[in-house]
């Protein structure tokens, strides 16, 4: 049966979809986006994640004030630089927790 109009695709993202869980706060989402693709815009990490340009912004401010992302370039050619996750620190911290026992 064929009711005429228009179709649509979708395709997913396997990678997008495992990188923006929703259950993250917004600067972790927007952390591990960055470890995918460093020069992503704003725009289109807003896009991905479903959340305003403004909301990604913030992310970014965060992160760079901790010092865990850094800015690598210009605004237009440059790209993001990930400088220190926390997740991969403290799970180095336990293993070395670990080995002191």
């Amino acid at each position: 049966m064929s009711y005429g109009g228009f179709s649509f695709i979708f395709f997913r993202d396997s990678v997008t979809e495992n990188v923006t869980d929703r259950k993250l706060p917004s600067h972790q989402i927007v952390l591990n986006l960055l470890k995918v693709n460093p020069m992503r815009s704003r725009e289109e990490t807003a896009g991905i994640m479903g959340k305003t340009v403004r909301t990604v912004q913030r992310a970014l401010d965060k992160l760079s004030g901790e010092g865990r992302i850094r800015r690598i370039g210009t605004a237009r050619a440059g790209y993001w630089e990930v400088v220190q996750d926390c997740l991969n620190v403290s799970e180095g911290i336990h293993a070395e927790m670990e080995n002191e026992r």
